[in-house]
Order: structure tokens, then sequence, then C-alpha cells
């Protein structure tokens, strides 16, 4: 028996517009979608009519709003120590916590930072804190959560971690990401150390070296060791997908989509089967 459902986000293929995938995705078996931040032009979920858009089409195809992904961008840095471009990026995530208000879904994914060197830290830290101070409490407003997901490089770890340790409110979380946990050497850690405060996930595969977002068994991951250790944690949502045709090895839309599906349901087997044992 499953005990979540799956998911998948709308990064799978940038090039295809959100009126269009939606039908793609609900005829494939997913219920939810998740509304990506690196290209958020794609569902333009930062404006009114894009948000009434999103909500025509779901309703149409019958999909929900699994999560939103805060924007991402060279210049969208909530720990930068510019200030203007600092305060630009929180008001960028409170529109992306109000559309997730509004489009019915209570999970906002966010990046805490861009790349930084070391020397940089003790200011992203003041930064990063400035904007939570802000952020949090708006979220919490709008009955949002806020997930904060595991980055790759160590500096962004160290800052990642500094935050959970002081934001320990009932309203944030992580978003467990396996493809940035798996280039860290930090998959079964993070696992271990927050699994308790996973509240989404971000499940994908890769060769070990670039963010491939491959569908799981398309990399090098250990998907039967990752899913006995996810099972000891009490995660139930949902299980979301986010994957990239991009190095896939599945290069038509459709046949990608049913590939994520089934092997989203393949895991999810195992984490059952680790579950009653």
């Amino acid at each position: 028996m499953d005990f979540m459902e799956v998911s998948i986000s709308t990064t799978f293929n940038f090039d295809i517009p959100f009126s269009i995938m939606a039908p793609m995705v609900k005829n494939t078996g997913f219920n939810s979608v998740s509304l990506a931040g690196g290209n958020y032009t794609q569902s333009k979920y930062l404006t009114t009519v894009g948000r009434e858009n999103i909500l025509r089409i779901c309703r149409k195809n019958n999909l929900v709003i699994d999560s939103v992904h805060a924007p991402l961008g060279t210049n969208i840095d909530i720990s930068h120590p510019d200030n203007e471009l600092r305060e630009y990026s929180v008001h960028l995530f409170k529109q992306a916590i109000r559309a997730c208000t509004e489009i019915g879904c209570s999970i906002l994914i966010v990046h805490l930072c861009n790349k930084f060197s070391e020397d940089e830290f003790g200011n992203r830290m003041i930064a990063v804190r400035n904007s939570l101070e802000n952020l949090i409490p708006y979220a919490r407003t709008k009955n949002i959560a806020i997930a904060v997901e595991n980055l790759i490089k160590p500096s962004t770890l160290e800052l990642f971690e500094r935050v959970l340790t002081e934001q320990n409110f009932d309203n944030v979380g992580v978003c467990f990401d396996t493809s940035h946990a798996n280039i860290a050497g930090n998959l079964y850690s993070i696992l271990e150390k927050y699994g308790d405060r996973i509240i989404a996930v971000h499940i994908s595969d890769n060769k070990g070296l670039l963010d491939d977002h491959m569908l799981p068994f398309e990399g090098v991951i250990d998907w039967d060791k990752i899913m006995k250790h996810f099972a000891e944690k009490p995660y139930t949502g949902n299980f979301l997908l986010e994957v990239e045709m991009r190095e896939s090895s599945f290069k038509d839309p459709e046949v990608f989509l049913k590939e994520a599906y089934t092997r989203a349901h393949i895991l999810i087997t195992l984490l059952d089967k680790y579950k009653l044992s």
C-alpha cells in the first residue's frame, strides 16, 4: 500500500507552457504538481493574472498544487549583504508566499542563499537572519510553512545548519533534496540529523558530480539504501520528483512522465516495505 502521493515539479521541461503541461501530468497519473522557482515565468505564479490562470488550469484538469519553489536567480538571494538586493529578494519571496495562499498550497520551498566564499559567512548569516525575521512571521500569518532546502557547497550547508538551529519554529522545516545531498556526500547524515523536520522532498538522481536532476535509477544513488533510511523518518507528505529531461535518456515528454511516475512508485513500494519491516 502506498503511504504517500507522488507529485512532480514543473522543472521537468521549461519549454512546455503550464497550460499544456497540466493535462499531460494528469493523464500520466499525477494528481499534483509543484511550481518551479528556477523559471517562475513558466507558470507566472508571481502575478495576479498568473495565479488566476494556475487555478483555472488546475480546476480544469483536477490537479492540485503540491508546493511552490521560491524564485531563483543570480540577483535573487535573501542572504546577500547588499540590502537593496536582499530586500528585493524578500519582496519576491513574500509574493511567493502570497501565491501559496491564493492557489491553495501550504509549503514554500526556499534556497537560503546563492554560492558564496567562506570569508563571507558572517555577513551572509546576518543578512539571512534579517530576511527570515521578516519572512517567517509573514508566512505564519498566511498559514504557510517554509521548507529550507539543503544545498551543495560546504558554506551553504553551514548556513543551512545554523538557520535550522536558530529558527526552530513550527512553520520552518526542511526540504530534503536527494540530488544535492548525493553531490555533497551527506545523503544519510542529513536524514539522520534533520529527518524529523522534513516537510518536503525533492527526489532526483545524478552521476555524483553535477545536479543532473535525472530520474531515479538513471544515476548513481543507491535508492534501496536511501529508502531504507528514509523509512525510519516520520515524513508522510507528498513524494515530489524534481526531475528534468535535459540529462535523461527519455527525450519524449510523455514517455518521460510515464517513467517518472513508474519509478516514483517503485521507490514508494520500497518505503512501504521498510516501514512495515
